[in-house]
């Protein structure tokens, strides 16, 4: 997100009407290690002979191309049982060739579709696809309008313990009214196991994503290493809460090399001196008393 300039990535986003009918056959490109979402604008760097091969198909037609994720990201050659079925349709806003052979494209998720038939196999993917159509939310009630705000507050906070958090995407993140599209920029953005992530791009409704996204930043923001995490761009938004956990993190190692200096200290009050005989002379004092 940080390669897009914050207006151009606002416009893309409020941007319902994508009036270039969608062709039902296109390249696929299998995908590892993401799970593209609507709207969602990524670099990709391609490497593979199938993949550079769907790329300059779709870019030589309209740059429309499918994107669906590999079940198992250490595949180098994925067969149709390896993809995941229901994927993103991406438009492809820039190529470039690298001189390593490789090619970066930047791709933007356009609509959510389901691959229905592999039509070549060789040397490309070609598919048929169905695209899904969202119902959108009927209207915004005052659940969810409280849902939505807290989606917004918890992304805020993760992203500024990660020290990501701008101006620029506290706007993006304040300028998104339809859930489903606020639900789907979280999800982009989130690190999440790619089961996770695809579960998510398969839950067809809004609210029900949004819930989950909700869910999902909930567990996040409450775990241990997001709690006792600083980062001084959370002064701004959460100036209490930085407060505090800024003294956590500076107390714990005090505390810690207290605890265990007190400890060393009763150890050595516990422990009795050795009882010497009576009579007895260490060496020196009988040195001093010879000298």
């Amino acid at each position: 997100m940080g390669e897009t300039d914050k207006d151009d990535l606002i416009s893309i986003i409020d941007d319902d009407d994508f009036d270039e009918d969608l062709p039902t056959s296109m390249p696929l490109m299998p995908v590892r290690d993401v799970v593209i979402f609507t709207d969602m604008l990524i670099p990709l760097f391609v490497g593979r002979d199938k993949s550079i091969n769907a790329v300059e198909s779709a870019v030589e037609k309209d740059s429309i191309m499918m994107l669906s994720t590999q079940k198992d990201p250490g595949i180098e050659n994925p067969s149709p049982d390896d993809i995941y079925s229901v994927g993103t349709v991406g438009r492809i806003l820039r190529m470039l060739k690298l001189p390593d052979g490789r090619v970066k494209a930047l791709v933007q998720g356009v609509a959510k579709a389901k691959i229905t038939k592999y039509v070549r196999k060789r040397p490309l993917y070609k598919v048929d696809v169905e695209i899904i159509l969202e119902e959108p939310a009927a209207s915004i009630d005052v659940e969810t309008e409280a849902l939505m705000r807290n989606v917004r507050e918890q992304s805020e906070k993760i992203l500024a313990l990660r020290g990501e958090l701008t101006n620029e995407i506290g706007t993006i993140l304040e300028s998104i009214e339809d859930p489903g599209k606020l639900a789907d920029l979280v999800a982009s953005n989130l690190k999440m196991r790619i089961e996770d992530a695809q579960a998510l791009l398969e839950t067809l409704d809004p609210l029900d994503r949004l819930r989950k996204i909700n869910d999902i930043l909930s567990k996040k923001s409450n775990s241990p290493r997001c709690r006792l995490k600083f980062s001084p761009m959370c002064a701004t938004r959460y100036p209490r809460a930085s407060a505090i956990i800024f003294c956590a993190n500076r107390c714990v190692p005090f505390i810690a090399n207290w605890v265990k200096a007190m400890s060393v200290f009763r150890k050595s009050r516990n422990t009795k001196p050795k009882s010497k005989k009576p009579g007895c002379r260490s060496r020196s004092a009988k040195k001093r008393a010879s000298n």
